[in-house]
Parts: structure tokens; sequence; C-alpha cells
């Protein structure tokens, strides 16, 4: 007769688990000794011109002394937004062991719009609202591109621009950011967007320019900086029809 074996029994794997509260107890301490020891003593901002320091470091609710991982980048971030219009990126890291380092990048006016109420507003190219415009501004800032045809609805100071007609909004967002592309912006004078099939624009006190709809504005947008600035010189002026609806080319009606 065959010999028996006795079963084995299975040890609890005490040891196991003895190592994996052991690691959790050590992360916890890391966790409680971040949350007690590492304040924040140092607050720096690169990026910023139009702002000081001290007004990044106010917009933005983050205090000396708090704790550096309870600080929310989100709500920062989004206090220098709201507070100071100019600012068009933010980007906050945490830097142990006791550094919050601010990041901008400041933005330019590169048009005004008036509002219901004949009031004037400065947008940037991404038709975010920056201020409200005075007489010394209007003078102050080289190279502004008057919006004509759209109206401002209740315009505020770092937030986006609203207009009384949405697909407005969608052309002129669309026009200046194709524009912003070239180095065409600083000299157009105006841009009409009462009907946005036919959109026109002002250059340099010399053209009046047909784009046609918001179709292809990136290359018409192109096309019009290649034509004044390598194929016409200084001395023409007239209509420069850029609809291309005649075999896709653009045309110029000397005046």
């Amino acid at each position: 007769m065959a010999a028996k074996h006795p079963i084995k029994r299975r040890r609890p794997q005490s040891g196991l688990l003895g190592k994996l509260l052991i690691i959790v107890a050590a992360a916890a301490a890391v966790v409680v000794g971040v949350m007690i020891f590492f304040k924040v003593q140092t607050l720096s901002v690169v990026g910023n011109q139009r702002y000081s320091a001290e007004q990044v470091i106010s917009a933005s609710g983050i205090a000396v002394g708090e704790n550096l991982m309870a600080v929310s980048k989100a709500d920062a971030a989004q206090g220098i937004h709201k507070k100071l219009p100019y600012v068009q990126d933010v980007r906050i890291d945490r830097r142990l062991p006791d550094t919050v380092l601010i990041e901008i990048v400041e933005c330019e006016a590169v048009a005004v719009i008036r509002d219901e109420a004949e009031g004037k507003w400065l947008i940037n190219a991404q038709c975010k609202v920056l201020e409200q415009a005075t007489e010394q501004t209007l003078v102050d800032v080289d190279g502004l591109t008057l919006v004509e045809g759209a109206l401002a609805v209740s315009p505020t100071a770092g937030e986006p621009l609203a207009l009384t007609k949405e697909e407005q909004l969608s052309a002129l967002k669309s026009l200046l950011g194709a524009l912003e592309k070239t180095v065409l912006l600083p000299k157009v004078q105006s841009l009409q967007l009462e009907h946005t099939y036919e959109l026109v624009l002002y250059y340099d006190e010399r053209f009046e320019v047909q784009l046609g709809g918001t179709d292809e504005l990136d290359y018409k947008a192109r096309y019009l900086e290649e034509i004044v600035t390598k194929q016409l010189d200084e001395s023409k002026t007239g209509i420069i029809d850029l609809t291309l609806e005649e075999d896709g080319v653009a045309r110029l009606i000397t005046k």
C-alpha cells in the first residue's frame, strides 16, 4: 500500500500583508509630511509685461503660507484670466519644496467694436473682450481695426465677445484668425461684417478688398498678403476682388 502523504496547510500570507501595510503607512506618512511641511514661501511670475508680478499673484489667489500641494492650479488660472483680461494663457507649476511658478502669455488688442450704446471695446484676435476704450486708449494703441456692421452685446472685460448675430461672430473669429497669421492686420483699417456672405476689409487707405463669404479665409488672407507685399507697388489703389469667383484668381480694379 502506498504511503499516505499528509496534506500541507498553507500558512496565511501574513508576510505579504505586513509588507503592504508598511508601504501604505509609509505613503500616508509622506502625504502627511507634505501636507504639514511643504508650504508656499516663494511665488514667481514670468512672461508678464503689462501686469506687475504683484497683480498676477493677487489675481491667482495663491498666498504665502498655504499648503503647496493644496494649491488649485485650475482655480488660480481662472482667477488670473478673469481679473487680468490681457492674459491669454496661464501655466502654473508647483516646485518642491516651497515654490509656485506662474507663467503667463499676454495678448494684444487688434480691433475695436461698438456696443449697442455706442461704447467702444477692444478685443484680441480670439475675440476676447479686453477693455472699454477711451479716446486716449484709441490714440495710444496703433493699428486697431474697426469692426463695422456688427454690435457687441453686453461686453465685459475678460469675457468672450458676443454679437447680436451669431454668424457674424463666427465670421469675425475666422477673419481675425486668418489675418493674424499674416503681416496684414496692423494696416487693416476696418472690416465690414454686415453680410457674412459679402465680407469686405479696407487696407492701408489704398484698397477695398472684397472677400465674399467665409470660405477659404486663410487662403484668401495669404493671397492678399502676396498681392500687397510682393505684386503691387505702393502707388496702386483700387478694389481687390478676392471672392475667387472668376477662375479662382484675384482681380484688381484700379480707380
